[in-house]
């Protein structure tokens, strides 16, 4: 490798790391915690930590390979795919959870699992206890006490 062209991987990996860290990469600390119930969070944390080592140990093995098969181009363009599908799973398939308490976040889980359909069952427990006032003051000691 010429000399003047040694710091060309170095920068590529960290400005990889940089849009990384800056994009999706710390989406699943801050949204798992935000939408799943207290019991299975561990959990769900844990597998989502494995998943990311996996897809990454992935495209490190067969980026190469792809390359030599198909070419840069048809690569690149394959992982372009593959994060605007991720894109548009984001903008359409994840509630906004502002101002929602974890009742009606499930209740918005629920209703984008079942393809835009509140299912009966959980929306009649979830409407229920989301409008009960032990629900909304129990809610609401919680977040004095983290918060206030």
């Amino acid at each position: 490798m010429d000399y003047n062209l040694r710091c060309i991987p170095l920068a590529a990996v960290c400005l990889v790391q940089l849009f990384f860290t800056i994009g999706l990469g710390p989406v699943p600390w801050f949204m798992i915690p935000e939408l799943l119930p207290e019991d299975v969070k561990g959990m769900a944390l844990s597998a989502t930590v494995a998943y990311k080592w996996i897809i990454t140990f992935l495209v490190i093995k067969l980026f190469p390979v792809m390359v030599v098969e198909i070419g840069y181009a048809i690569t690149y363009a394959l992982m372009a795919t593959v994060c605007a599908a991720g894109l548009l799973f984001f903008e359409h398939c994840i509630p906004e959870t502002k101002n929602m308490s974890p009742f009606e976040i499930h209740d918005e889980i629920a209703y984008y699992l079942n393809f835009g359909r509140r299912p009966d069952h959980l929306k009649s427990k979830y409407t229920e206890i989301c409008n009960s006032p032990q629900s909304h003051a129990k809610y609401n000691r919680n977040i004095t006490t983290v918060y206030g």
